[in-house]
């Protein structure tokens, strides 16, 4: 997965990726102002489904702050011009 954040300030920006407690990955990259790009290969992968959540949590790190949040992954695919998810 690609995270892509826009940044103020200089440090370190960090991102851990869990399913169900276990760390599925994690990436860091140092900043100068601008733009970042974290990409986080997932060791397993977990599909959203219409009642089965099955969300990650992420949490970035920048400098001493933190921010937790969660999303969902889910398969996009056209098969015969009909759209799947």
């Amino acid at each position: 997965m690609t995270i892509r954040a826009l940044m103020v300030g200089e440090g370190k920006l960090s991102a851990g990726v869990f399913y169900a407690g276990e760390c599925c990955g994690r990436a860091q990259t140092k900043m100068c102002a601008g733009n970042a790009v974290l990409t986080i290969a997932l060791s397993n992968l977990y599909l959203w489904e219409a009642g089965h959540g099955r969300l990650y949590d992420v949490r970035f790190t920048f400098e001493e702050g933190c921010v937790e949040r969660y999303f969902g992954m889910c398969e996009i695919r056209f098969d015969g011009g009909v759209f799947f998810y």
